[in-house]
């Protein structure tokens, strides 16, 4: 899973969480406030009843009182209202048959004598009520208690009612800051990323040895910083790329002049113009020879991997057959083969249509594609120029029977200085040097072609590289 993608999961999940956790404290917050309001609504209620109550007393007119109590009956929540005296008597009843009665149930039990509000549930014909009563006082003295009985059901309903509706406005405001939410989620998981990703291509291309790489982050944070770190560390890499390669160059350079004079005067000796020489002295002379052209062989491949990674390499593009070089190498390579008792096989048609190529650089990538099957083939393989014509462009491949590649180093293997180095203990003799794949890979791609390799380990190899039919200069490369 990409790591925007679990930022963005996080975030989201934290959104809901802390939005679901919001909405059921608002909601169980509404429900109690609903409530409470309820109740206090009904005490004033209670309450009213009582100054009427006083007031009817006072101006000795009982239908003051129960025009007041008729009028309260009409409301659906209330079961009972009534007025009572301090002897229990019931004076003034929603219910006219209870008026004149002694009242005498658990809630008169409970308030009498009280001095305050009291509230108390109870049941009243299989109904459970909800009983207010207050005092009804004159110059300080309780003549009586007025009792208000709500119905619980009808009170739970307008609760469930109002909850309703505000369970609503919740759930509209949660799904808004929910929407809100998963944007601002993804937007900040794309923000903190992005710089995370351009910073995770800037190191593939750094590995690529794409030293010129520079990560623009312009945020002012701790990936800004690391970004900035990041381009100090590719230009310092790059400088010091360059003085690696200035330091190859000079001393490549240096080397080429003493050792062509070297390989001059061991040439001169071997030819007896020094005077004589024993055959001892000759077998010596021969192998310095040997090794000095293969010096000047590693000289010759730093120089031209040098001008490829300067952008200086030279491509002389002419109408040619790519049958020329190939048959030219094969014929330089048949004795090689011989030797190791290698079957060397060309497929490369005499008329072959021409191609824009270098034929010198095309000949070197065919030459040291051939050299690196012929290291790396046991006895009694097989090497086989491969030839494919693709329309636009051909495609040519050097398939061995040798020893193989193993698939994690397939994607190194033309790395300069690249070699496998366990299955590099199966060949004998040289090993080569590790450039002749890199030097290939940038004469390719220098024709506008692209190489790659297919590989099985202990089944063979197979190097395929693309030429166009038609050149087209490339960025580094002069014609």
């Amino acid at each position: 899973m990409k790591l925007r993608t679990k930022l963005g999961l996080t975030a989201v999940s934290l959104v809901i969480t802390v939005i679901l956790l919001v909405a059921v404290v608002l909601f169980i917050f509404e429900r109690q406030t609903l409530i409470k309001e309820k109740q206090e609504s009904r005490i004033r209620d209670a309450e009213s009843l009582s100054e009427i109550a006083k007031e009817s007393i006072i101006i000795s007119d009982e239908l003051v009182l129960l025009n007041y109590i008729k009028l309260i009956k009409k409301k659906p929540e209330i079961s009972y209202a009534m007025f009572i005296s301090s002897l229990g008597i019931v004076y003034a009843h929603t219910n006219f048959e209870q008026m004149g009665v002694e009242i005498n149930d658990e809630v008169w039990n409970k308030i009498y004598n009280t001095n305050s509000v009291a509230i108390n549930s109870w049941e009243n014909q299989n109904k459970k009520v909800l009983d207010i009563s207050v005092p009804v006082r004159i110059q300080n003295n309780i003549v009586g208690y007025v009792r208000l009985g709500l119905l619980q059901e009808v009170i739970d309903k307008d609760v469930l009612v109002a909850l309703n509706k505000t369970r609503d406005r919740i759930l509209i405001v949660a799904a808004i800051a929910l929407i809100l939410g998963l944007v601002g989620s993804f937007i900040l998981a794309q923000t903190m990323t992005n710089p995370i990703k351009k910073l995770a291509q800037g190191a593939a291309k750094i590995g690529e040895g794409k030293l010129d790489t520079v990560i623009n982050v312009k945020s002012k944070d701790e990936l800004g910083e690391l970004a900035k770190d990041f381009n100090l560390m590719a230009q310092k890499l790059k400088e010091l790329d360059r003085m690696k390669e200035d330091f190859m160059s000079s001393v490549t350079h240096e080397l080429r002049s003493p050792l062509t004079a070297i390989k001059g005067y061991i040439n001169l000796m071997l030819e007896g113009r020094a005077g004589e020489i024993s055959p001892r002295q000759k077998e010596f002379l021969t192998i310095v020879s040997n090794n000095t052209s293969r010096l000047g062989r590693f000289i010759n491949d730093i120089l031209d991997l040098a001008k490829i990674e300067a952008g200086m390499m030279e491509i002389k593009p002419e109408l040619v057959s790519l049958y020329e070089p190939a048959n030219e190498i094969m014929t330089l390579m048949k004795s090689v083969a011989e030797d190791k008792k290698i079957t060397l096989i060309s497929e490369v048609p005499p008329d072959a249509p021409k191609l824009m190529i270098d034929k010198d650089r095309v000949g070197q990538i065919i030459t040291n594609l051939l050299s690196n099957a012929l290291k790396f083939t046991p006895e009694g393989g097989k090497i086989t120029l491969k030839y494919i014509d693709k329309g636009e462009y051909v495609q040519i491949g050097v398939a061995d029977t040798g020893i193989g590649i193993p698939k994690e180093s397939l994607g190194k293997i033309f790395s300069k200085f690249e070699q496998v180095s366990e299955h590099r203990k199966k060949v004998k003799g040289a090993k080569g040097t590790g450039l002749g794949l890199s030097i290939a890979k940038g004469l390719t791609e220098g024709h506008g072609g692209k190489i790659w390799v297919e590989s099985e380990v202990d089944v063979g190899t197979t190097f395929w590289f693309t030429l166009p039919k038609q050149y087209v200069p490339k960025d580094g490369v002069r014609i």
